[in-house]
This record gives C-alpha cells, structure tokens and sequence, in this order.
C-alpha cells in the first residue's frame, strides 16, 4: 500500500483469510476501472516474493451447481445500499456463502438488495452489521441459514416476494410461507406472534436488545 501511495496510486487493505494462499491480509487497488490484488512475502529473507494479479470483481466467489457462490467483499468500503449482483464473469450468483459479512461490523450497510438468481443464504451471511435496517428477498430463496442476521440491532424489515412459495414476513418478522414457524425477529420491540405458528426457531430472539414484549 505505501508503494502504490508513493507512485500516487490508491489502494487498500484486503481481507484475504477466507481466499486460500497465505490467508493474511494483503492489498487492492483500482487502475483504469480493473481492479488488482497485491501479495507481499512476509518471511525469509528479502527480496520476498511478490505478486500481482487482476481480479474480475470486488465479490470473493466459488463456481458451485448452477453458477457461483459468493463468499466476501473486497471492495475499500460496503455501500449504504449493499445490491448483490445477479452474475459474475457471466454465471448466475446462485447462493451466498456462510460469514459472507459476518465479522466485518460495518456501519455504512443500512439495505441489502438479493438478486432473483439467489436460491440459498448460508448461515451467518449478514451477522453483525449494526446499521442494517432493511433486506429484500426475491422468489428464488429456497434456504436461509441459520444467524444470517445476528445481532442486527436495526433490523426491523424484511420485504419478501409475495410469491416467494418458502418465506414470508410481517412487522419486522421473518416466517416460513405458512407462517407456521417463526425464523427470526432481530431487532422488533414487541413481537405480536399469529395463533397460526406453532414453532419458534431457537436463535429467533437472540441478540435482540429491542425488544420489550
């Protein structure tokens, strides 16, 4: 990064623990609209090894049935308006991949947009993103995992495709489509819960600091 910075060129800090090779950190930057990741060597003797490689998107994903799965960020800073992109390299984004996010506690994320290609969410994607007020879900999610949205302290609207056939939502309460089973209220103040549910998912409440009764 102060290499790139004394060549007056901009870069940051990469999370690179979820992305194979050495699994430190090491660091991004964007020239002409391509972005690049730089690896340093940080033992034996110097010179140290070092690499440069182009990178076709900010997302970290996998091929996996279907398409891909995403599995991290790379970019600098998440967006307030977080949209999950719908392909990538020309392969449907099928899933999204266990701690997409979680551990990043970042605070600009207020409203994540899942594309209609997603089928499944894995567990702790979106845990503990404190500003999250909002998620979109489309028709395709089959799956949620469960702590997807674990201490997601101002999570309080799900908006959930009417003819999604596995989910639906209610006063800041995600239910199967039934509402027969109640999957997670994180942030709701008071949980009015309908006669029809008959189960409550055991990490349903967890975390919520909200709520009153």
């Amino acid at each position: 990064i102060k290499l790139c910075e004394s060549a007056g060129i901009h870069a940051w800090v990469r999370d690179a623990r979820w992305s194979g090779g050495s699994g430190h950190m090491n660091a991004m930057t964007c020239i002409d609209g391509t972005y690049y990741i730089m690896e340093a060597g940080y033992t034996g003797e110097a010179p140290r090894s070092w690499s440069v490689q182009e990178a076709d998107s900010l997302y970290r994903y996998t091929s996996v049935d279907g398409g891909v799965e995403i599995f991290g960020y790379s970019g600098e800073e998440l967006p307030e308006i977080l949209e999950i992109p719908d392909n990538i390299g020309g392969e449907p984004v099928v899933s999204i991949g266990e701690e997409f996010l979680y551990g990043s506690w970042d605070e600009n994320v207020k409203k994540i947009i899942i594309p209609d290609t997603v089928k499944s969410i894995s567990d702790y994607t979106f845990s503990d993103l404190p500003n999250l007020e909002s998620v979109e879900i489309p028709a395709s999610v089959e799956s949620i995992g469960s702590y997807s949205f674990k201490k997601c302290l101002k999570l309080t609207e799900f908006i959930v495709a009417e003819d999604n056939p596995c989910f639906s939502s209610e006063n800041g309460i995600l239910y199967n489509k039934d509402k027969t089973i109640l999957i997670g209220a994180p942030a709701v103040a008071e949980a009015e819960i309908p006669s029809s549910v008959t189960e409550i998912c055991g990490s349903a409440f967890r975390y919520n600091e909200n709520l009153t009764s």
